[in-house]
């Protein structure tokens, strides 16, 4: 009768059942609870700390600098910054550079984190001739 409710999406009877096993004997939360098993390496309180203190000295470094600097991949920084540390690439200039202007979009963005308002760039426009 589920089945033809909601088709592919809907629990096994084994699944339905562990879940309410669960649910019988107190858990309260449908999110995954903390397991057992090796824990990161790349996401200790050495290396949060390195990132966090390489991106607040320099704001304009790329993911790939901070990689290169802390020895980790690419991805396990962007986790770091953005899942841990929670801060977020910032372009300030997306709409006010021109063509001949030698800084880059990628150049100008900084990391801040989600309490810090916006970098303010300021706003350039052609002299008159």
């Amino acid at each position: 009768m589920l089945e033809k409710a909601y088709g592919d999406v809907v629990l096994s009877k084994t699944r339905a059942y562990e879940w309410y096993k669960a649910f019988k004997d107190g858990r309260e939360v449908v999110e995954d609870l903390p397991r057992s098993g090796r824990p990161s390496k790349s996401s200790n309180e050495e290396n949060i700390d390195k990132i966090k203190t390489m991106v607040l000295e320099n704001r304009h470094l790329s993911l790939r600098e901070i990689a290169r600097g802390v020895n980790m991949s690419h991805e396990s920084v962007r986790g770091i910054l953005v899942d841990i540390l929670g801060m977020r690439r910032i372009n300030g200039d997306d709409k006010w550079m021109y063509e001949n202007e030698k800084e880059t979009t990628q150049h100008s963005s900084e990391f801040c984190s989600e309490h810090e308002p916006k970098p303010k760039k300021p706003r350039r426009s052609r002299s008159e001739k």
